[in-house]
C-alpha cells in the first residue's frame, strides 16, 4: 500500500513543481531546473529547506510508544535532517506502507523490541520505502544531482539507529541503497515497488530461478510480494499458478497467472498430494 505526499497535492496547473509550502522563510534556492532536461530530473524551479539552519522543520509522523497507529502516531515537526557524506536529502514525493513498519508500531512480537527499543523505539519514524527527489548531496555524492528523481529503502537503517524514517516530507538515504526513478513510473508506483519487489526478485531469481520450461505455485498471489512474483515468474517464461481468493482471481490472471487456485475452495495439501496437472 502506498502513501502519497505528506504534503497536499499540488493543483493540475502548477505541473510537476514541488514547492515546500510550510518553509517559504527557511528555504534556500535549489536553482532552476528549467534548462536540465536530462532523463528522470524535474524541470521546474523550486527551493528546499536548507538542514542547516535551526529554524528548518519539517512534518513527519513520530511514534510514542508502542501501540495502535492511531494511538500512538502523531503529525508533528521535526528538524529536516542534514546527509551524510555518502548521503543524499531526498523530498519525499511518496513512501510505502509495509509489514515491518506495522510490527515496530505495535511492538508485536515483544522480542523484536530487543533491537527496536524496549519501551519505544529509538528511531521515532517508521518508513522505509520511499519515492522522491534530491534535495541535498553529502559530500562525497557523485552520483546524483540535485533534482534528480529517485527511489530506494532504508530497512535495516531505521530500526536501532535513531535515523528518519520515510513518513516525513524529508529523509536522508545512502547512496547504495538509492537508484534512478525510471521517468515512466510514478513516485507512488515506484515507493509501492522497492521492498515487496525486491523480495520477489529475489526468490524468482536467487532463492528459486524460474524460466522457461519451470512451473511455480505462488502462495498469496494478490498480495504485496505475491502481485510482483505472478508477474517476474511469467516474464522470465515460467508456468505460474497463482493461489489467491476468488474475489481476486481475474487480478492474478491479468498479471500472468496460467492456473488459479481459489484457496477458499480447494485445499492446497490435497494440490501438493497430487502434483502438477
Amino acid at each position: 500500500m502506498s502513501i502519497h505526499d505528506i504534503t497536499p497535492s499540488p493543483s493540475p496547473s502548477a505541473g510537476p513543481a514541488l514547492e515546500h509550502d510550510a518553509l517559504d522563510d527557511t528555504t534556500r534556492d535549489a536553482g532552476s531546473l528549467d534548462e536540465q532536461t536530462g532523463h528522470g530530473r524535474l524541470r521546474r524551479p523550486w527551493s528546499w529547506p536548507n538542514p542547516h539552519s535551526d529554524r528548518a522543520t519539517m512534518r513527519a509522523a513520530v511514534q510514542h510508544g508502542y501501540g495502535e497507529p492511531g494511538d500512538v502516531l502523531r503529525l508533528e515537526r521535526v528538524p529536516v535532517p542534514s546527509p551524510g557524506p555518502r548521503e543524499v536529502l531526498v523530498r519525499v514525493r511518496a513512501t510505502s506502507v509495509n509489514t515491518p513498519d506495522w510490527i515496530v508500531t505495535t511492538g508485536r512480537p515483544t522480542i523484536q523490541r530487543a533491537k527496536a527499543g524496549w519501551r519505544t523505539p529509538s528511531s521515532p519514524i517508521r518508513g522505509t520505502d520511499v519515492a522522491g527527489g534530491v534535495a541535498e548531496l553529502g559530500s562525497e555524492v557523485t552520483e546524483y544531482r540535485v533534482g534528480d528523481e529517485v527511489f530506494g529503502s532504508l530497512w535495516a537503517d531505521t530500526l536501532d539507529t535513531g535515523d528518519i524514517g520515510t513518513f516525513a516530507e524529508f529523509c536522508t538515504v545512502p547512496v547504495a541503497r538509492l537508484a534512478a526513478k525510471p521517468s515512466e513510473i510514478s513516485f507512488t508506483a515506484a515507493a509501492a515497488s522497492v521492498m515487496s519487489g525486491a523480495t520477489a526478485l529475489v526468490a524468482m531469481t536467487e532463492t528459486a530461478p524460474v524460466g522457461p520450461g519451470t512451473r511455480v505455485l505462488i502462495n498469496g498471489a494478490s498480495g504485496g510480494v505475491g502481485t510482483f512474483a505472478v508477474q517476474i515468474a511469467n516474464q522470465r517464461g515460467a508456468h505460474v499458478t497463482g493461489v489467491c481468493s476468488g474475489a481476486n482471481a481475474d487480478l492474478v490472471r491479468r498479471l500472468g497467472a496460467a492456473d488459479l487456485i481459489d484457496y477458499s475452495e480447494t485445499d492446497l495439501a490435497d494440490v501438493a498430494r497430487r502434483g502438477p496437472s
